[in-house]
């Protein structure tokens, strides 16, 4: 996909998926570990949920905003799961180091153990 609507950006093209990736790789800068944090954020709501607020966009620019929309509000979007993927989604996407490590590891074993249960689970349903 390539944005189209500002003529600034014309000869930046954006190679990815917009639906999953980080709001900083939909921008024509470098990209860290922090983007693929992010990223994974989006699949897991997506895999528990089964949708994005933003998974019917199909503009460039409107996916960008919707997710801003989405992260400013991430406590509210989390509401109901474990409080170690609250607190590690929001310090992903505030980008706050400190409590990024902190949360690493309790968030890994969620995803290694809920999530992968909770999936098994739903698809077991099916």
């Amino acid at each position: 996909m390539k944005p189209t609507d500002n003529k600034e950006d014309d000869d930046v093209e954006y190679v990815g998926t917009s639906i999953f990736c980080s709001r900083q790789a939909m921008t024509p800068t470098s990209i860290s570990a922090w983007d693929d944090y992010e990223s994974l954020i989006y699949t897991v709501f997506f895999v528990e949920n089964g949708k994005l607020p933003w998974l019917h966009l199909t503009d460039f620019y409107k996916i960008k905003a919707a997710k801003e929309i989405f992260v400013s509000h991430i406590e509210q979007a989390f509401k109901g799961y474990s409080d170690n993927f609250r607190d590690f989604s929001a310090a992903v996407i505030a980008r706050n180091d400190l409590k990024f490590k902190e949360m690493r590891n309790r968030y890994m074993d969620y995803v290694k153990k809920d999530l992968l249960t909770h999936a098994y689970l739903k698809r077991s349903e099916i």
